[in-house]
């Protein structure tokens, strides 16, 4: 039977360890949500648990260690978890190399981290949502993956284009369920990180972690009732 309903309860975020899950981990159980979260390994735990902790929100926030490119890791992941109306894939990976010079460990780093955690993540989700007849999956890809080519991008943008082709394949699938998966497409997001990688550009013109976040929860919410395999560009001022 279908349920009647435009609003997630409980949501999954997938790779709460970074900044950008870990801050919509806070977002969504602020907002009153019951949040399981994935960390890769204790340290990203004991690191979320802190910051659930300063900001009262203990209750609200499961955090489970997996391995989000292993399928027996997901499998257990989503049993532990129990139903969940939603979930958002913050987790992701890059690398910059010239194609012919790319470490093989690079690559298959990108891969898991981009595409198969995806993968995965849907396959185990998607049949439980089904039966329950509502489901909401939201996921990062780069905005780079639809347009020209950049050297040092190659493998990269392959594999973001590679998860926008899942998403436009399950949506096609689950078409009619009550169970929809979207993507946004950001270009820079605003991070520790890339600010240490670029310190010449301005973030100013990147994405927000916090407006990007509020755009993933729109897809969660009510809004995103009617989107099933859009690729949302997200391209602050660039």
């Amino acid at each position: 039977m279908t349920k009647n309903k435009t609003d997630s309860e409980s949501l999954l975020v997938a790779g709460a360890g970074g900044n950008l899950g870990m801050d919509a981990t806070l977002f969504f159980a602020q907002a009153g949500k019951r949040v399981v979260a994935t960390c890769m390994n204790e340290a990203e735990r004991t690191r979320l648990v802190d910051s659930a902790q300063k900001a009262g929100l203990t209750e609200r926030v499961q955090p489970v260690i997996a391995d989000l490119a292993d399928e027996a890791a997901v499998r257990r992941l989503v049993e532990q978890a129990g139903p969940v109306d939603a979930a958002f894939n913050a987790a992701g990976g890059f690398r910059w190399a010239l194609t012919t010079e790319m470490d093989a460990r690079d690559f298959d780093f990108l891969v898991a981290a981009n595409f198969k955690s995806s993968w995965l993540l849907a396959k185990h989700l998607v049949p439980g949502m089904r039966e329950r007849g509502f489901g909401r999956l939201v996921f990062v890809s780069a905005r780079a993956s639809l347009g020209l080519g950049e050297a040092g991008m190659g493998v990269y943008t392959a594999t973001k284009a590679a998860l926008n082709a899942l998403v436009l394949g399950l949506a096609a699938e689950l078409r009619g369920t009550g169970v929809n998966i979207n993507a946004v497409l950001p270009t820079v997001i605003d991070s520790p990180a890339n600010r240490a990688a670029m310190p010449q550009a301005n973030p100013a013109d990147w994405v927000s972690r916090e407006s990007l976040i509020r755009l993933v929860a729109e897809l969660l919410g009510p809004v995103g009732e009617p989107l099933n395999g859009a690729l949302l560009p997200v391209a602050g001022r660039l």
